[in-house]
């Protein structure tokens, strides 16, 4: 039977099995560690990888505190299991519980427009970034040439 170590939350987000995140996640819970801001960002991660969108939001709803790690986890989850407008949402909800959005939370919300059809949106996001990196422009030119063939 495997165990998790108290660095489970590095190790969590390389569960491959369904099972062994589970028993990851009931092993930090039985230690005590599940209720830390990183383990429970990598528990949310992992369940929006493995496509539990319920499972990260409810973790997400129990955190007791919140990083822009955990927003963006929470935003990033919604995007990739075809929930753009929820990633949306969460961003207005970040920043009423006063989280700065950072340039992933920025280039995820791009990625969210343009999976809508909203180009415009997403254009304007861009403009918001104080200070773009490459990931940003280079996101922004693929999106804006997929969304625009769409």
């Amino acid at each position: 039977m495997a165990t998790c170590s108290p660095r489970c939350s590095k190790r969590v987000l390389g569960c491959r099995t369904w099972e062994r995140a589970l028993l990851c996640t009931k092993t930090l819970s039985r230690r005590g560690q599940s209720r830390a801001c990183k383990v429970r960002n990598s528990l949310l991660d992992m369940y929006s990888k493995c496509g539990d969108v319920g499972s990260a939001k409810r973790v997400f709803d129990e955190m007791p505190e919140r990083d822009v790690f955990s927003w963006n986890s929470m935003m990033s989850g919604c995007v990739c299991n075809g929930l753009p407008q929820r990633a949306v949402e969460v961003v207005g909800f970040m920043r009423e519980e006063g989280c700065e959005p950072d340039v992933v939370t920025w280039n995820t919300l791009m990625d969210a427009y343009c999976r809508m059809g909203l180009c415009r949106e997403a254009s304007r996001v861009f403009g918001e970034i104080k200070d773009p990196n490459v990931i940003s422009v280079d996101n922004f030119d693929l999106w804006l040439c997929w969304c625009w063939e769409a």
